[in-house]
């Protein structure tokens, strides 16, 4: 085949019964795993946000990963202004609103 070629190959699988039978149980298993880590997710994202508690995630850089509800009603700060920001930066601008308080 050369550049300009625009033919493709072909294979073809034959397969014994009971290597469909595997298949089909491989794709079966793989569908409830996915449905099940989904639902693990879904409970895992529930628990911070049904928290009375403010819980703040932070990576190894110190960028805010997650801010929950609790939160936000504590520091004042709507999570979309928050996430990706340094967690410095979102102390410096807790303090500064505070001193506008007073």
């Amino acid at each position: 085949m050369n550049a300009t070629d625009s033919s493709y190959k072909v294979s073809i699988l034959k397969l014994k019964p009971d290597e469909i039978k595997g298949l089909q149980d491989f794709r079966t298993e793989r569908k409830r795993d996915e449905d099940a880590l989904r639902g693990n997710e879904a409970r895992k994202a529930a628990i911070p946000e049904s928290s009375l508690d403010a819980v703040i995630t932070i990576d190894h850089q110190g960028r805010v990963l997650e801010f929950n509800s609790a939160a936000q009603k504590i520091f004042g700060y709507h999570r979309d202004e928050v996430l990706g920001r340094k967690k410095r930066a979102c102390l410096s601008l807790n303090y500064s609103s505070q001193q506008r308080k007073t």
